[in-house]
C-alpha cells in the first residue's frame, strides 16, 4: 500500500511560509522608530577632553587659542544649543557665550572665597575657583522636545 505525502508537503510548504512572513513583520516593526535625541550628554563629554587640551596648550604655549576653540565648539554644537563658557584665574574671571559666531559677554552673578555663582534661567549654578591656575567651567542648555536640558561640569 503507497502512503499519500502530497498532504505532508503542503503542510509543511505552510508552515515554513508562514514564519517568513512573520519574520518579515518583526524587521519591519523594529526598523521604525526614528526618534531623535538630546545631544547634550554627547557635547559635555566632548567638552571636558578638548577643552582640557586647548587650555593646556594655552598655558604651555603663552597663547590664547581658547576663544577660537570655544566660537568653533558653539558652531559646531548647533543652533539649538547654548554654551556658556566660564574661565580665568581666580580674580580674573569672565563668562560668555557665542551666538551666530559673534562673542558675547556675560554679567558673573557674584564670586566669594573660592565659590562663583553664576545665574542662568532663573537657577544660580555655584563651581568651585581654583587659587592657583586657570578655571574653566561650562553651562551647557538645550531645548528640546517641548523641555529644556541643562548640564554643567559639576553635573
Amino acid at each position: 500500500m503507497p502512503k499519500n505525502k502530497g498532504g505532508q508537503f503542503y503542510l509543511i510548504t505552510a508552515v515554513i511560509l508562514a514564519g517568513l512572513v512573520l519574520g518579515l513583520l518583526s524587521v519591519y516593526n523594529q526598523s521604525s522608530n526614528t526618534e531623535t535625541y538630546s545631544k547634550i550628554p554627547e557635547l559635555s563629554q566632548q567638552l571636558n577632553l578638548e577643552s582640557e587640551a586647548v587650555l593646556d596648550y594655552d598655558l604651555n604655549n603663552n597663547q590664547n587659542k581658547f576663544d577660537n576653540f570655544a566660537s568653533n565648539f558653539s558652531e559646531y554644537s548647533g543652533k539649538d544649543v547654548n554654551i556658556i563658557y566660564i574661565v580665568g584665574k581666580k580674580d580674573h574671571m569672565k563668562a560668555f557665550n557665542y551666538s551666530d559666531g559673534i562673542k558675547k559677554n556675560l554679567p558673573i552673578f557674584s564670586s566669594s572665597g573660592d565659590n562663583l555663582k553664576f545665574e542662568f534661567r532663573g537657577i544660580t549654578y555655584s563651581f568651585p575657583i581654583i587659587n592657583d591656575g586657570e578655571n574653566f567651567h561650562y553651562i551647557i542648555s538645550q531645548d528640546y522636545n517641548g523641555g529644556t536640558f541643562i548640564t554643567t561640569d559639576e553635573a
